[in-house]
């Protein structure tokens, strides 16, 4: 009898921290999907995305070994704090990244096409 309460103890603890599991994935991928909303928008308005973190605080890892990777301008992030995430662009907080908006800007500004102010008449 005392066997049985403790096997069901036991189940029981285990489907409880599958279940918060699950929620936590979901959570997760809500968040990865919101953060790549705005990393996304970003890139097609062509303003220079800095940095893309899942979760907040130092990068998940040991040592040397931790999640975090730059691909041309931005670093990517996994954090160990996993209660949201920030993209954060370039202009946002200027004193934190020295220099000034325009030594920024000079070397991944793009001319952009001057568009026509009125449609051709047919």
């Amino acid at each position: 009898m005392e066997f049985c309460l403790v096997l069901s103890s036991v189940a029981g603890s285990i489907a409880l921290f599958w279940t918060i599991l699950k929620v936590a994935g979901g959570l997760g991928f809500v968040i990865f999907v919101h953060e790549l909303g705005h990393f996304l928008v970003a890139k097609a308005c062509k303003v220079r995305v800095l940095k893309f973190s899942l979760g907040f605080g130092p990068p998940v890892g040991i040592g040397k070994f931790k999640m975090r990777w730059e691909r041309g301008h931005t670093e990517y992030v996994v954090s160990w704090i996993p209660l949201g995430g920030f993209v954060k662009m370039l202009g946002e907080q200027l004193h934190d990244q020295g220099g000034s908006l325009h030594d920024h800007l000079r070397c991944c500004h793009r001319p952009r096409p001057r568009w026509p102010a009125r449609a051709p008449a047919p």
